[in-house]
């Protein structure tokens, strides 16, 4: 599964926000993520993916859409090594 479908299975199951379409762009926000949504999220993205955020990612740009969170998580992944 790639790490963007990964993404939007949690943003909907965790987060309970309708994403919209496979593929394309998606801002959260619009979609209505509330800072208890984005808490819950963060917390299942660290247990899935066995990291944690730095404190300085987590700040709203990590979730202006779905394309930032996408890129937030790989950039963390990829200094997990």
């Amino acid at each position: 599964m790639s790490l963007r479908v990964a993404l939007r299975e949690i943003l909907e199951e965790v987060g309970r926000l309708d994403v919209g379409e496979p593929g394309g762009p998606t801002d959260l926000r619009a979609a209505g993520l509330t800072s208890l949504a984005a808490a819950r999220v963060v917390v299942a993205i660290e247990e899935r993916y066995g990291f944690r955020f730095p404190d300085e990612a987590l700040d709203q740009d990590l979730f202006e859409s779905l394309d930032s969170l996408e890129c937030a998580v790989a950039a963390q992944l990829e200094t997990r090594g």
